[in-house]
């Protein structure tokens, strides 16, 4: 969970996050790992009490991936346990496929302009479709005005998940100088209690996505090894003893692991989306209640957003270390 606080209540977000990845995990190695120390005790219990055993040890596995949420997330990030010639040649591949999708979205745009009118109306729909599909790929990465670049925008970090991530959290930031890590509590405070349910849904859905998908990501590594070790994984053919049921897991598992990782993406987007609508609409509720004097609007004029900007700093240092500050005053 990107930004979210650990729940601390039984409801749907909570279960969602812990029994389901925690049961998928459980049966994803049973077969490869568990069974293998406990087929004895296993065959001899009837269908209750596996079923009894797999919830069990289902909510457990998706507690500690809970506790553990931070580190999964700066894992498939690419901030933790990665070997720097890894992160350097990853971060490379991906700076090279936004630069990519930059300068093909310059081209279209330029082209769109200079020959608008030139363009059949089937010509001009496609040209319109393929800025969209690309926007829509260059929008997964931050902003960053220090670039000269065409959409100002630049990767982050290696992965494309960890981009999508750094773009939301920053968004509030960037776009009304608000600090999200100062003011999300704050804020979330504020929000109706239908909204809040959605926002705790949408999280506990893109939490659930990435974990499946580390979990994924374990098993290529751990799955087919494990499976090396049984002899019915090894089928006889052409007079060679191979492997299949392992090759086979592997692929299936680096498959999944593609989808999972995919869907974790499109989740986040949507979870992100959402973050950014509670800032744009609750901005100025949080600010009278925190008792920060803004304009009744601001409108989208260059002026006016960095006058907004300029007020948000000059309040989150406080909040950020107000005994601090208070002394810098004092000196």
């Amino acid at each position: 969970m990107a930004i979210a606080d650990i729940p601390t209540k039984m409801g749907p977000d909570f279960l969602i996050r812990t029994i389901f990845p925690g049961i998928v995990t459980f049966l994803a190695f049973f077969k490869s790992i568990v069974y293998s120390f406990i087929h004895e005790f296993w065959d001899y219990i009837d269908f209750g009490d596996k079923f009894l055993i797999c919830v069990f040890l289902g909510f457990f596995i998706g507690l500690f991936f809970v506790l553990c949420d931070l580190y999964i997330y700066q894992v498939l990030e690419g901030t933790r346990l990665w070997p720097k010639p890894l992160w350097r040649f990853k971060y490379n591949r991906i700076q090279k496929y936004f630069l990519n999708l930059d300068r093909e979205l310059e081209i279209l745009i330029k082209r769109k302009k200079e020959e608008l009118e030139k363009l059949s109306a089937t010509e001009l729909e496609e040209l319109s479709l393929n800025i969209s599909e690309l926007s829509s790929k260059v929008r997964e990465f931050p902003p960053d005005q220090s670039k000269r670049n065409f959409t100002r925008r630049y990767p982050v970090l290696p992965t494309r998940l960890g981009n999508v991530l750094c773009e939301y959290e920053n968004y509030s930031l960037n776009r009304y100088g608000i600090h999200m890590m100062v003011f999300w509590n704050h804020l979330g405070q504020l929000l109706p209690r239908e909204t809040k349910e959605e926002l705790k849904l949408k999280g506990a859905i893109a939490d659930v996505c990435v974990y499946l998908c580390f979990v994924s990501f374990l098993y290529i590594i751990l799955g087919p090894a494990a499976l090396l070790l049984q002899t019915e994984s090894w089928v006889m053919i052409w007079n060679h003893l191979i492997p299949v049921k392992s090759f086979l897991s592997l692929l299936v598992s680096i498959l999944i692991f593609k989808f999972l990782y995919e869907l974790s993406i499109t989740q986040h987007k949507s979870y992100g989306r959402f973050i950014k609508s509670i800032f744009d609409l609750y901005r100025r509720k949080l600010a009278e209640e925190l008792g920060i004097k803004m304009k009744r609007t601001y409108l989208a004029s260059k002026e006016e957003l960095e006058e907004e900007k300029a007020l948000w700093r000059k309040y989150q240092n406080y909040y950020l270390d107000y005994k601090f500050l208070r002394k810098l005053e004092e000196t």
